[in-house]
Parts: structure tokens; C-alpha cells; sequence
């Protein structure tokens, strides 16, 4: 990841090689600065999400990597024939990328289960409203 200073330089930089190219009347010149702003602050609520809670993106990449394995059909049910009791079940998640396993998550029925009672399922809703709001 760059620096900030290396960014802002960045910013400049970007700027400069606009006009170089023969960009520079005003008015493109505002349109594009303010695209930059918006992406710079962009960059910023990122950063802070991050520094503010570093397990959102480890949470985030693991419910990405959930989603995959379903809709890839990537999913197994584990030792059903020697479970005595349901909630003991053991599901697997994996997804593969490029032939290489590239996620692969083991958990019980009854914690899978749990993700999706009414307190849980207020926390994963906010999670993906927040997704889906930073990704506009």
C-alpha cells in the first residue's frame, strides 16, 4: 500500500500529466479534480474502516469466500454417517481459484446455524449495507 505522501504526490502527479496530454481547460479540469477528491475520500473512509476495526476485512473476505463456495456449489457435508446428533454435523466451505484451494473452512451445523439467529442476522445486515453503501 502507498504511503500518504506518496498518494498526494500521486494527486499531483495525476494532475500534471492531464494538462501534459492536453487536458487542461478549466471546466474538464474541475470535473476531474472533483473525481479524484470523491476518490480520495473514498481511500480515506477505507483507511479508517480499516484502522478502526482491522476485522472487517478479515470478516468481510470470509463471508466473500462463504458466498463463493455456495454459488459454486463448493460445499460438503462431513462424517454424515458416523454423527449421532444433528447439530455435530460438520459442513466445508472451500473455493478454488486457479486449481489451488484457496479457502477451506470447517464449521459444526449448529454454529452455522447460529450465524443466522435475529441478533446475529441485525449484525450481518448492517455489515452488508455497509458493503454495499461504500461500494457505490
Amino acid at each position: 500500500m502507498e504511503s500518504i505522501p506518496e498518494l498526494k504526490e500521486n494527486k499531483k502527479e495525476f494532475i500534471d500529466s492531464l494538462k501534459q496530454r492536453g487536458i487542461n481547460d478549466q471546466k474538464t479540469l474541475g470535473m476531474l479534480k472533483i473525481k479524484l477528491n470523491e476518490d480520495w475520500q473514498y481511500y480515506n473512509d477505507i483507511k479508517e474502516d480499516y484502522l478502526n476495526n482491522p476485522k472487517y476485512f478479515e470478516n468481510l473476505t470470509i463471508i466473500e469466500y462463504i458466498r463463493n463456495a455456495i454459488a459454486h456449489g463448493n460445499v460438503e457435508i462431513l462424517n454424515s454417517s458416523f454423527v449421532t446428533n444433528f447439530n455435530d454435523l460438520e459442513i466445508r466451505f472451500f473455493d478454488v481459484e486457479d486449481d489451488k484451494i484457496c479457502f477451506d473452512m470447517t464449521i459444526t451445523l449448529y454454529k452455522f446455524q447460529s450465524l443466522f439467529e435475529d441478533y446475529n442476522m441485525q449484525v450481518i445486515s448492517e455489515f452488508i449495507g455497509k458493503v454495499k453503501s461504500k461500494s457505490k
